[in-house]
């Protein structure tokens, strides 16, 4: 056989051992859970220098008991005007339990209907939750030669502990700006929001 023909076999069998085991890793992914964080097999980096966030490291979000979450995208739009009904309305988890309820701006529940997540949904949202870091955005202090927006954006997120402790995630009020989600988590907590309001009309309790 000449040596082009036996380099070209060679170059054959390793692409079909490739290809095979890309279809058997495709099979697998296929059948783990629902929901698989964006962020899955990518190197994060746990200590960001940006200097516009500084991380606080004693916020454990996975220890609250509740925690409302706005059903639009932390990339949503800043004014004050919501989209629909769905958008003007959060919807409150039990951590302990991964009952649902739909709940107004001030935490008030505002229709009847009981949603659950499913006991492997609960376990990813809570290691979500545990995994993601905290930060204190830096604003401008009030200064002459700084003019702050006078817009509102609605917090994404409000977690509430056992001691009455109340944080609110990404409240912006002008030149003020509550805690917020350190920008290299934000994508992996949006991504299990997003798969959630896909699935909330299959999540009545039972």
């Amino acid at each position: 056989m000449k040596p082009n023909t036996i380099a070209k076999v060679i170059l054959l069998s390793f692409s079909s051992i490739i290809l095979v085991g890309t279809f058997q890793n495709c099979a697998q992914a296929a059948g783990s859970s629902a929901f698989t964080p964006a962020t899955s097999g990518a190197a994060v980096d746990l200590n960001p220098t940006s200097n516009s966030m500084d991380k606080i490291d004693n916020v454990d979000l996975s220890t609250a008991d509740y925690i409302d979450i706005s059903l639009r995208s932390l990339y949503a739009e800043n004014d004050i005007q919501r989209k629909s009904v769905r958008d003007s309305q959060n919807l409150k988890i039990n951590l302990s339990n991964g009952e649902m309820r739909y709940v107004d701006l001030d935490g008030g529940v505002v229709n009847a209907t009981r949603l659950c997540l499913r006991r492997q949904e609960l376990e990813e949202f809570k290691a979500i939750l545990q995994s993601v870091k905290v930060c204190q955005p830096n604003v401008p202090a009030n200064r002459e030669d700084v003019a702050c927006a006078q817009i509102y954006k609605y917090p994404f997120a409000g977690v509430e502990y056992a001691n009455g402790t109340k944080i609110k995630l990404g409240e912006v009020a002008g030149c003020t700006q509550s805690l917020d989600l350190c920008s290299e988590y934000k994508d992996v907590f949006n991504g299990f929001v997003a798969y959630l309001r896909n699935h909330l009309d299959s999540r009545k309790c039972l």
